[in-house]
């Protein structure tokens, strides 16, 4: 971490951001005892150092440095470390799908710990609560690290839910009060602009309020670079795809054009996939067409393994059906169905086109 360095008296520039390696003869005469589960990969006798961001910092038993993306880890183990047993066990809670019993344990941990392990857990919490359906938790737990102005924001940016809240959820409207009631006590315009951004999502999701205006605000804030994160730019096409849906389709194309050229490049295939629904929107002939097309394969061209290539080549294959060329549209879609992060959505949608296609093509 960029902490440890500096009392070696080194700095972090000297050194790639993924992969950092020490040398000294301590460091690796340390045993580590914790354990990090990332991309299916076991990482053990690891030693977790620090919470950088999104991302989580350990020591291999060698002195290297590494980092592994929170919100992708599969499972924490940390040495026996009193205050911190309950972690373990909210983490093999979770691998087991327990969520009632290990939001307990996260509570538990959150209550006890303190320094990184404090937010590291908070942020485990919130993981948990997403995939829980816990919205009205994550909401109280975005406003106590917000509270942090170290360094809140920049990690409540990563953490924005994906999965809560449900059309069942029970605390939809708790959270939207916990949000409403915080909001504009919030310091920060990073923490305020990341509030929006979840009330906006609860609100879509769970159809409680004015989706459409709600977005349209949204979209007219800048983003502030501290929160510039993939998961705000996720929500931030959510708003443009509202706005997309009630026929905004030129302020579509303008906030996605601005996008393009100021924003960081990990969010940019965000912005690709909607400006490519926009042009497809508008399209009023085959030209037209072909200009979505475009949007859609740079994302696929320069993004190959993105979380949103399949759909953009789903899309890519809308395109050569529209204009008639429907063994293209066949072959793009054979890429989108055998791609390794197609979704099952995004699967469905796939295999329905091709079926049909090869029915009535």
């Amino acid at each position: 971490s960029a902490r440890f360095l500096a009392a070696l008296g080194m700095t972090t520039q000297a050194f790639p951001k993924m992969v950092i390696g020490v040398t000294c003869g301590w460091v690796a005469a340390e045993v580590g005892a914790d354990e990090i589960v990332h991309g299916g990969t076991t990482y053990g006798d690891v030693r977790i150092v620090d919470l950088e961001g999104g991302n989580i910092a350990f020591r291999t038993l060698s002195g290297a440095f590494r980092y592994a993306p929170l919100a992708e880890v599969e499972r924490i183990r940390v040495d026996s470390l009193g205050m911190l047993g309950d972690l373990n066990e909210a983490e093999a809670r979770l691998e087991k799908n327990d969520y009632v019993r290990a939001l307990v344990h996260y509570e538990r941990t959150v209550r006890l710990a303190s320094g990184f392990w404090e937010r590291l857990a908070r942020a485990r919490y919130i993981l948990a609560c997403d995939r829980g359906d816990r919205i009205d938790t994550i909401a109280q737990q975005f406003r106590k690290l917000l509270s942090d102005e170290s360094g809140g924001a920049s990690l409540a940016a990563e953490l924005l839910p994906v999965v809560a809240p449900s059309r069942q959820s029970r605390g939809t409207a708790r959270a939207l009060k916990e949000i409403e009631t915080v909001i504009d006590d919030v310091p920060s315009q990073s923490g305020r602009v990341l509030l929006e951004m979840l009330r906006f999502h609860i609100v879509r999701r769970s159809g409680r309020g004015d989706a459409i205006a709600m977005a349209r605000e949204l979209v007219r804030q800048p983003i502030p670079r501290i929160i510039a994160t993939r998961p705000v730019y996720r929500v931030y096409r959510e708003a443009l795809a509202t706005m997309l849906e009630s026929g905004a389709v030129a302020e579509v194309l303008r906030a996605a054009n601005e996008g393009l050229e100021d924003a960081p490049e990990q969010v940019l295939p965000e912005l690709l996939l909607i400006k490519a629904a926009a042009l497809m929107e508008s399209a009023s002939d085959d030209e037209g067409a072909i200009r979505a097309g475009w949007a859609a394969a740079r994302l696929v061209i320069h993004y190959r393994d993105d979380v949103l290539a399949p759909e953009a080549l789903l899309m890519a294959a809308r395109v050569h059906e529209r204009i008639g060329r429907i063994p293209t549209a066949l072959q793009l879609l054979g890429e989108c169905m055998n791609h390794d992060r197609i979704s099952a959505v995004t699967k469905a949608r796939a295999t329905e086109l091709a079926t049909r296609l090869k029915t009535t093509g």
